[in-house]
């Protein structure tokens, strides 16, 4: 009989813990994550991902000066630390429009340290820069624009690249010279006064 008292008792003390602690719970404010907010379409100019305390961390809009479509990540002062989208060349003296995609990382004092792309023939381009200039090294496919409206480039140039503001000072790569279907390789250096020291392959 204790044992089945006992038993009752237990079962009895637990329903009214459970109650209990539901409606002790109930008068909690409540910690849990908001609901998903569903929608088919979401239209707008510009998306912003804000901070605990609504500092701006991120954006999603169209910059359309730049003519860029963009997703930047700013620092705490607004400035653009890290991009990524599409951008919008004109070719061809502006007779052609080619949207290519875009990855951009930028220094404090608003100069590209370092950017991905792909030129007007959708081959990739990879350029670093310093303080001095953005396009220190140049690392990829060359567009020479030696016939308009062609964007195979006749030279097929891939190369790397050395140089500063005003000149290049190394060039390593490997190209197809004009009107030839020779594949050859190619070193080219020049000094401090602008001498070519050696020359691309005819």
């Amino acid at each position: 009989m204790k044992i089945m008292a006992h038993s009752i008792l237990s079962v009895i003390l637990g329903f009214l813990g459970g109650i209990a602690a539901t409606k002790f719970e109930l008068r909690l404010p409540s910690h849990q994550a908001p609901g998903l907010v569903r929608a088919g379409t979401v239209r707008a100019n510009r998306f912003e991902l804000v901070g605990p305390s609504d500092n701006l961390l991120a954006y999603w809009t169209q910059d359309w000066q730049k003519q860029k479509i963009l997703i930047a990540f700013v620092d705490d002062k607004g400035r653009s630390r890290a991009e990524f989208g599409t951008e919008v060349r004109l070719v061809d003296a502006g007779r052609q429009v080619v949207e290519s995609p875009f990855t951009a990382l930028i220094g404090s004092d608003g100069g590209i340290r370092i950017r991905e792309g792909l030129d007007p023939s959708q081959n990739p381009v990879l350029a670093m820069g310093d303080s001095a200039g953005e396009n220190r090294l140049l690392l990829g496919h060359w567009l020479r624009g030696d016939v308009a409206g062609n964007y195979k480039d006749p030279w097929d140039k891939w190369s790397l690249v050395f140089r500063d503001p005003s000149r290049e000072y190394l060039d390593v790569g490997a190209t197809t010279p004009v009107d030839t279907k020779r594949r050859t390789g190619y070193i080219v250096f020049r000094n401090s006064l602008d001498r070519q020291l050696s020359e691309v392959p005819k």
